[in-house]
């Protein structure tokens, strides 16, 4: 029920009826967070949940401490450049691990500003 993919390109393979749940990273996401004044800002890594196909997406982040990641808020949706459209990802939610929790921060689109 699983299939685990890069996340660079589409393989017809992976959106077989068995498969369930597809886990990517390619995109590695991270969210900027920052005060209203821009003085301060944070990123974090997160990961991203949805749906696509009729199936359970899973974006993971990078998990090398020197890699950040992708900002997702500064993404040209525009263009795509995952097996994911970007259109649909900016329905995807944002999840970001705490040290003491997983923290929902909502779906992509309200980081963006358009």
């Amino acid at each position: 029920g699983l299939a685990f993919t890069h996340g660079n390109k589409y393989f017809e393979e992976i959106f077989d009826k068995k498969i369930k749940t597809i886990i990517m990273g390619h995109l590695h996401p991270s969210v900027l967070l920052s005060e209203s004044s821009g003085i301060k800002r944070e990123k974090y890594k997160c990961f991203l949940a949805g749906k696509f196909k009729q199936k359970r997406i899973i974006v993971l982040p990078s998990f090398l401490s020197t890699l950040e990641g992708t900002n997702i808020n500064s993404l040209d949706y525009s263009e795509d450049f995952s097996m994911i459209p970007k259109k649909n990802l900016r329905n995807f939610d944002v999840f970001v691990i705490g040290d003491d929790k997983i923290y929902p921060f909502g779906k992509v689109h309200k980081f963006i500003e358009d």
